[in-house]
């Protein structure tokens, strides 16, 4: 994934390429004033620019640095990385003969004129969280998916909190905050993510029970998200997973959504045994697997 945090590498360039980087940041950084953070990347033979200016990120269009460049991988590698660090896909200065790599990636678009010729374009890329107003309930016969409410703060803590559920998940709150944290930080931290447009948290119900969760999150703007599913432990091992997975499909349709993923940590025997009866295998890096699962 690309990086704006270090400096970025440039041993691939050759010496024409060079020059025009070097020309390139000078000019754009001149062209912003001291209260606004400008920032470099490159991708692709292209350099990515990200702005923070007015508490907003945005970033302009990759420019080529040659022939060799590649834009549109160049764009799908700012967007994986706006949505790793859950900010606005917003690129400024879009050449008119760049927007087809939008409308041949991306589901929902958002795009406007940024000059009279209509020459070039701001384009934002919105994803289907974005376009929920609110969390929709639905209701399966054996389960029901809705949103959390309050009566949910101490069953949804004690979920969160619990190591044995938790050891795999890849976030650990403690680290965070050492000195702990109320029952109702976990649900006001679920509703502060739909609202930032991150992730939707369903709470899964056997009648009117809490039994679990559902995350969809990382909304990619090509029809994708990743998937976790969370049970407590007296709701484990009754056969409420499948039936959650399978309310999660339906669920995901009706938002638009095409495709799943989901992440597994390879020394998660119990989540691999079971995403793996439910998904395809689409690989695996040193520490996980990849699930992924087609809607359509």
């Amino acid at each position: 994934m690309i990086s704006f945090e270090k400096s970025y590498d440039k041993d691939g360039l050759n010496a024409e390429e060079l020059e025009y980087l070097n020309a390139l940041t000078t000019d754009i950084t001149e062209s912003f004033d001291d209260e606004c953070e400008v920032k470099f990347a490159l991708s692709h033979f292209c350099l990515i620019t990200r702005i923070f200016d007015f508490g907003r990120y945005s970033f302009i269009y990759p420019i080529p640095l040659s022939e060799r460049a590649d834009e549109l991988e160049a764009l799908l590698a700012a967007n994986e990385y706006a949505m790793r660090e859950e900010i606005e896909r917003i690129f400024n200065d879009v050449p008119k003969e760049s927007l087809p790599y939008f409308f041949e990636s991306f589901r929902h678009l958002d795009i406007d004129a940024s000059d009279s010729k209509g020459e070039s374009f701001r384009v934002k890329i919105k994803t289907e969280c974005e376009l929920l107003d609110e969390i929709s309930e639905l209701d399966f016969g054996e389960i029901s998916l809705t949103q959390l409410n309050d009566a949910d703060t101490e069953p949804y803590a004690r979920l969160c909190r619990d190591e044995e559920t938790n050891k795999y998940w890849g976030y650990d709150y403690k680290e965070d905050f050492k000195d702990g944290v109320s029952d109702s930080y976990f649900l006001e931290n679920a509703r502060m993510d739909f609202l930032r447009s991150s992730a939707i948290t369903l709470a899964i119900r056997h009648g009117e029970s809490f039994i679990g969760e559902l995350t969809l999150y990382a909304f990619d703007g090509m029809g994708s998200c990743e998937i976790a599913i969370r049970l407590l432990p007296e709701a484990r091992g009754k056969g409420f997973g499948n039936a959650a997975f399978s309310a999660l499909s339906q669920y995901a349709k009706s938002i638009g959504l095409v495709r799943l993923f989901a992440f597994v940590d390879k020394r998660n025997e119990i989540s691999l045994k079971y995403l793996g009866n439910l998904m395809k295998k689409a690989g695996e890096d040193g520490t996980r697997v990849k699930f992924s699962y087609e809607l359509y």
